[in-house]
């Protein structure tokens, strides 16, 4: 149909064929690559959660083995923020023990106020979990009515089939169950 239509009068554009059109290929256009050459552990983690690395071969010799270009997209599907705060804390308190114990000072404040972020992260979990057994306990309840309300059909099928056959059982085998 659509080759008649371009056949038709009035249509000066010739009909191509799929496979008569050259591969092309574009990059995303959440394509950049302003800081594709900085290290990970170099960039700010608010800025590692907006981007993720691939790694694709590039088809161009390379002295050993495949040539390999890294490719960086951004990353618009985002976690819960509790995950990046968790994430965050958790490399603050690796950076933490990896210190050197003689340079630190006796009761330093930045360690009160990271034991602050870790028990408000914990409260946090602890809500987010509460809601989610709520809501578990929810589905739970709905489950249950539903099974009972498939039980009540299956009981009134039950009912309207033996009522059905109590009143024509008078009726001759043969036609009986043809119905």
């Amino acid at each position: 149909l659509r080759y008649q239509w371009f056949r038709g009068p009035g249509h000066v554009v010739p009909f191509i064929e799929r496979s008569q059109v050259p591969q092309l290929f574009l990059p995303k256009p959440d394509y950049k690559q302003v800081d594709t050459m900085i290290r990970m552990v170099e960039i700010d983690p608010d800025r590692q959660r907006q981007f993720v690395r691939t790694s694709k071969p590039s088809g161009q010799p390379a002295f050993r083995g495949p040539a390999v270009i890294n490719l960086q997209f951004e990353v618009f599907k985002r976690q819960k923020e509790i995950w990046y705060e968790f994430k965050d804390v958790e490399r603050c308190v690796n950076e933490w023990q990896n210190r050197n114990p003689r340079t630190m000072q006796r009761e330093d404040p930045r360690e009160e106020i990271m034991r602050l972020r870790i028990r408000h992260i914990e409260d946090q979990a602890c809500s987010l979990l509460l809601a989610r057994r709520a809501v578990a306990a929810m589905r739970r309840r709905i489950v249950i009515a539903l099974w009972f309300i498939r039980m009540a059909c299956f009981a009134m099928t039950a009912l309207m089939f033996g009522a059905a056959f109590y009143r024509y059982r008078n009726s001759p085998r043969e036609i009986q169950l043809a119905f």
